[in-house]
């Protein structure tokens, strides 16, 4: 299932439709689910990158990716922004 929420969001922004911290916070979720947690790093970093404010979950989601990863210093890092 993971997967396919990768290829929706592709899908989503070919067809010029912007994402929102909602988005990627679910893009996020989908990666781990796919066990790509690096991906969801990266989707994180874009969407910061895209001028959009992460929420609450968008930063859980990226702790949890973080942690799976065994990035436990990144995981601190991420506390301080």
């Amino acid at each position: 299932q993971g997967l396919i929420g990768i290829q929706l969001f592709e899908r989503m922004c070919s067809k010029e439709i912007r994402p929102n911290e909602f988005t990627y916070s679910s893009l996020m979720q989908c990666c781990i689910h796919a066990k790509r947690t690096r991906l969801a790093l990266s989707y994180f970093s874009q969407m910061k990158e895209k001028g959009i404010t992460p929420n609450a979950y968008s930063y859980n989601i990226a702790m949890l990716a973080l942690s799976r990863g065994s990035e436990w210093k990144g995981c601190l890092k991420l506390l301080d922004d």
